[in-house]
């Protein structure tokens, strides 16, 4: 199935004559979000919502997709080598503050899942991350023998915070999240009394602006360490409702029952596998997937992980426990837009802190350039001349910057320009800032045919998907509103 596009291309006069000013999202524009990640009952849900909405499509579906695979447990899993893959997701949800409508979708997601399951959301559903140590304690067995949650979602709508909180010296915030994802085993090591919390089952959606994001996320180390836990989903306001969007009980029944019934099947699953069909996509994604550097590379380092865990979400909607084609396009699509959403945020970002600024101020005088001594002024001479000197070899390596050598009366003058994305396609045709996303370039060279292992209920789905964009009001565009973030 031809892969379609929900939105336009933001390029609104291509045929400018005005020079082009370099950014972060020079080489990487708003990501775009393909019909074949609303797969299922979770694309029936953004199908019925989206037209009440001003939520992007992206936060609709990736809320829908966390809050299920967090409300479904930790028996669903498959097995990779001796690792449990289970179906829990940890969001990222990236724009503006208020344009984003990141807590709109969120309101919309929770909204059939407490008609779907009130009991379990209100027992589950946690505002905010203050400590690692209040997260443990959250989940931990009680010496009463009470029974405790361990299904937990965490929504986080300050997440800039929770960054801030988890880079401070002595916090354990980080390591905690990480083995919330990992294995769902925390704990924390006290002199005297350890504390413990087993087989949990932890979801984080969190909230922030892509500011905040590359301010807080300033060196890679921080990045490895934590935020490659996260898909990353960049959203905006899809479209201006003056009176706001009214939506029902009665209007989501058609939702909320058969996601009962997802989760009520979910929950009895164990050991999830997948088609010979799904396993053959599988591989070429595998082999296939990038490993970029600097800030991108560290979010989008867990990539096969990811995608093996949506892909499980998508199968269970699917009252599936095999793991077929349309549910691993499905998972490929929606990770797409991610890898995409990374790449617009972070852009060229190398999480040196020498390479950004130095990056930042030769872009910020093109189509001038910056010689040598302006970039150590940069600095104010407090960078030693090899430091500099990596720093710019890194840019050149990377395709960021082009050196030129520029003749004067006196002594020559080696001169740094930034380059930008229509440049570099002048120069060369198949540019690493113009190649494929590579979930996409697996999906394509499947064929498009549903295999003879898919059921009934996915080749109906499937064939719903193909006209989607007429079953959605059209995006309008605000130019008041940026189309980067």
């Amino acid at each position: 199935m031809a892969s379609e596009r929900l939105y336009e291309g933001i390029d609104a006069n291509p045929n400018s004559t005005k020079p082009e000013k370099p950014d972060r999202g020079d080489a990487y524009p708003w990501p775009t979000l393909s019909a074949e990640a609303l797969y299922g009952l979770a694309g029936d849900f953004v199908r019925i919502v989206a037209p009440q909405s001003e939520a992007d499509l992206s936060a609709l579906l990736a809320q829908f997709l966390g809050v299920f695979g967090c409300a479904v447990g930790s028996g669903p899993h498959v097995l990779v080598e001796s690792t449990k893959h289970t179906a829990r997701l940890d969001l990222l949800l990236v724009g503006a503050t208020a344009g984003g409508r990141k807590g709109t979708a969120s309101d919309r997601v929770q909204h059939v899942f407490r008609i779907a399951d009130e009991a379990w959301l209100e027992a589950a559903y946690v505002s905010g991350l203050a400590s690692g140590e209040g997260l443990i304690a959250r989940v931990r067995e009680r010496e009463d023998g009470e029974p405790v949650e361990k299904r937990v979602l965490v929504v986080e709508p300050e997440f800039a915070r929770i960054i801030a909180v988890a880079s401070r010296d002595g916090s354990i915030l980080s390591a905690v999240v990480r083995d919330a994802w990992d294995t769902g085993r925390l704990q924390h090591q006290k002199t005297k009394d350890p504390i413990i919390a087993r087989d949990c089952h932890i979801g984080i959606i969190g909230h922030i602006t892509a500011e905040e994001l590359r301010a807080k996320l300033s060196t890679t180390e921080v990045a490895n360490g934590f935020l490659n836990r996260f898909i990353v989903v960049g959203t905006k306001r899809r479209q201006r409702l003056p009176n706001g969007g009214t939506l029902t009980d009665a209007d989501l029944a058609p939702i909320a029952k058969p996601l009962r019934d997802a989760l009520d099947f979910g929950r009895e699953v164990k050991r999830m596998r997948r088609t010979v069909a799904a396993e053959e996509l599988w591989n070429r994604f595998y082999l296939a997937v990038p490993e970029p550097d600097g800030l991108l590379g560290a979010a989008t380092a867990r990539a096969e992980a990811q995608a093996l865990r949506l892909s499980i979400i998508f199968a269970l909607l699917d009252l599936s426990a095999v793991i077929d084609v349309p549910h691993l396009k499905a998972a490929l699509a929606f990770w797409d837009y991610g890898y995409a959403s990374a790449q617009h945020v972070f852009g060229t970002s190398l999480g040196d802190d020498v390479a950004d600024r130095l990056l930042d101020e030769i872009r910020a005088v093109y189509p001038e350039g910056l010689d040598r001594d302006a970039q150590r002024d940069v600095f104010s001479r407090h960078v030693q001349a090899a430091r500099l000197r990596a720093a710019r070899e890194s840019l050149i390596r990377r395709q960021l910057i082009r050196i030129e050598t520029v003749e004067t009366e006196g002594r020559s003058r080696e001169v740094a320009y930034a380059l930008t994305q229509r440049a570099l396609s002048a120069e060369s045709a198949g540019s690493p800032l113009e190649s494929p996303h590579i979930a996409h370039s697996a999906l394509n060279a499947h064929s498009p045919s549903v295999t003879s292992g898919a059921s009934d209920q996915a080749v109906a789905r499937i064939n719903l998907i193909a006209d989607l964009d007429a079953m959605l009001p059209a995006a309008v565009p605000h130019r008041e509103e940026s189309d980067f973030l």
